[in-house]
């Protein structure tokens, strides 16, 4: 059986870069969400969920 990755928790500095940017664009392009994994050596795909994440729960 495939082991579960332990679920993606950004750290304070991390949280504070995204949710900087986040009050400016809550909808980076494709390429921008690179540039965010590349600084902060996270995945494309975890910046993208994060940002999805941060959207709905302001729903």
């Amino acid at each position: 059986s495939s082991s579960k990755k332990p679920r993606f928790r950004a750290t304070p500095t991390e949280l504070a870069f995204l949710l900087k940017i986040f009050e400016s664009n809550p909808f980076p392009s494709t390429k921008f969400r690179a540039q965010i994994a590349a600084k902060l050596n996270l995945t494309e795909r975890q910046v993208m969920f994060w940002f999805q994440n941060r959207r709905s729960s302001l729903r």
